[in-house]
């Protein structure tokens, strides 16, 4: 049985590792070469459908909706101490944002750095902010650094240097 546990949750981490880069029409092709291999993903949908529920009858897969308190809950937006709306701050929790949290939460929590990649839109800076954002200010720091074609390594390393104190020559803190 042990066995097992170990070989489902190597899938989970292949899907969420090596898988995770897939562009959709990709992620069918690596679903399909999963469950060729080891089929043991319920067949009713994609392995990207299912995450690793420790919980759920000493472990088992669970659809990301299931497993999700946010995705089973009805969604509602944040109200302003005044009551009022602030529409940029309203970012509706969906599938793809709610596993990606999960992947990157879980890296950030075992000292683990991440590199998020994807088409334009697909929630990467929301999703890493929305993580930045739940940290320890006591023990992390947030430094957003936006590139674009007009960003150099100077201009990179004054902002890295404006958000940290100088100790001695080149040591920081």
């Amino acid at each position: 049985a042990e066995k097992l546990i170990t070989e489902k949750i190597f899938c989970f981490c292949l899907v969420w590792s090596f898988g995770a880069s897939c562009i959709a029409e990709h992620r069918m092709i690596m679903d399909q070469a999963i469950k060729d291999c080891e089929n043991m993903f319920p067949p009713a949908h994609s392995c990207y459908d299912y995450v690793w529920n420790y919980e759920k009858n000493g472990g088992d897969w669970s659809s990301w909706e299931e497993f999700s308190p946010i995705l089973r809950n009805p969604y509602k937006p944040p109200i302003d101490s005044d009551g009022s709306f602030s529409f940029h701050k309203i970012i509706v929790p969906t599938v793809d944002t709610v596993r990606n949290g999960f992947v990157i939460k879980n890296l950030i929590d075992n000292g683990k750095h991440f590199l998020a990649v994807g088409e334009t839109g697909t929630g990467k800076t929301v999703c890493a902010n929305q993580c930045i954002g739940e940290l320890n200010t006591d023990t992390w720091a947030a430094c957003n650094i936006y590139f674009s074609a007009g960003t150099t390594s100077p201009g990179v390393q004054d902002i890295i240097e404006g958000k940290v104190e100088k100790r001695i020559k080149n040591k920081f803190g």
